[in-house]
């Protein structure tokens, strides 16, 4: 039996492909932990091993997406800081101011209207149904009508319309502080009406009467009428409450009993038992050359009461802490 000879051509490719196989084995492992990057490529091979070989899912994108979105740090520049979280502030409750007493707050100016006897009361009565709603507008409170006539009906003061003693009287009780009379008040009986009106002022704090003031108004129509007298009214009582900055608000001690002593301010006026209330002499107004108040300079401090009690409509009872006893001249501050 004869052997059959192989091609020489096949052969030789056979032994190529052993020595090719032979040196392939005998070569080096291909570099996969180099962080060097070629010139011209993007990514190192050790890029490429974490991608392929170590964490394969982040041949989704994923990794090419975090490259892209930090930001690129420059030499000498420190990382900006991550935001920090937050953490809810809890909150505690805020207790509610405590009420103003009367020592902290300022006394409502006492206001007492009267009407002069040359007029009617029927033809004043639009300008006296007014002032309750007027008065709501302003730190004032307006004194009962009964009240007044009955301190004044022993005395002279509104026969002879003498204000100075009606300021006297009603200053020393019940406290008034501004006293506003109507001395005219006149309106045509047709619409359009024309109305005049003369209103004085005097201030029983300094004893002194301002010059009267005069309005002149026409009306309409009769449901304006109203409208207009409160605007009268308005304008009287700003003019008050201006004219009564040249000193501090301020009552009386009108009376005295067992070491009691009864002041011209109480409930209506803010006061509340335990309040400390400051004494002071009467003190000096000073005039300006025309004859018109310039300034008030205070008075000597006294000493200081403390309330014990409220009575009447607005009154009170106090007893001395230190200092002087009170007169009814002297003044009675918070």
């Amino acid at each position: 039996m004869s052997l059959r000879k192989g091609h020489p051509m096949k052969t030789l490719k056979i032994c190529l492909l052993l020595c090719l196989m032979l040196f392939a084995g005998c070569a080096s492992a291909p570099d996969m932990v180099s962080t060097k990057k070629s010139e011209g490529e993007t990514y190192s091979a050790d890029d490429v091993r974490k991608m392929t070989v170590d964490q394969p899912f982040l041949i989704s994108g994923d990794y090419f997406r975090e490259k892209e979105q930090r930001p690129a740090i420059e030499i000498g520049k420190s990382e900006p800081e991550r935001p920090k979280t937050v953490q809810p502030v809890k909150m505690h409750q805020v207790a509610p101011e405590p009420r103003k007493t009367a020592s902290s707050a300022i006394l409502p100016i006492k206001v007492g209207f009267l009407l002069s006897q040359n007029l009617a009361a029927s033809s004043a009565a639009a300008v006296f149904r007014a002032i309750p709603e007027s008065a709501k507008n302003f730190p004032v409170l307006v004194m009962d009508q009964e009240e007044i006539a009955e301190t004044l009906q022993n005395s002279d003061c509104l026969k002879n319309e003498d204000t100075i003693c009606a300021s006297q009287n009603l200053g020393a009780y019940p406290g008034l502080r501004m006293i506003i009379m109507l001395e005219q008040f006149d309106m045509s009986e047709k619409f359009p009406a024309n109305i005049s009106a003369r209103f004085s002022l005097t201030d029983t704090g300094i004893d002194f009467s301002y010059p009267g003031m005069n309005f002149g108004k026409v009306v309409q129509q009769k449901e304006e009428l109203p409208i207009v007298i409160r605007e009268i009214v308005n304008s009287v009582l700003s003019y008050a409450v201006k004219k009564s900055e040249i000193m501090p608000a301020f009552c009386r001690v009108f009376s005295s009993e067992n070491q009691k002593f009864h002041i011209t301010a109480g409930k209506l006026s803010g006061v509340k038992p335990g309040d400390q209330l400051k004494v002071s002499a009467q003190g000096n107004l000073v005039k300006s050359p025309a004859g018109l108040p310039a300034g008030w300079i205070p008075g000597k401090p006294k000493g200081v009461i403390k309330v014990e009690t409220l009575f009447g409509k607005d009154f009170a009872a106090c007893s001395l802490i230190s200092g002087e006893m009170p007169k009814s001249q002297d003044i009675i501050t918070e």
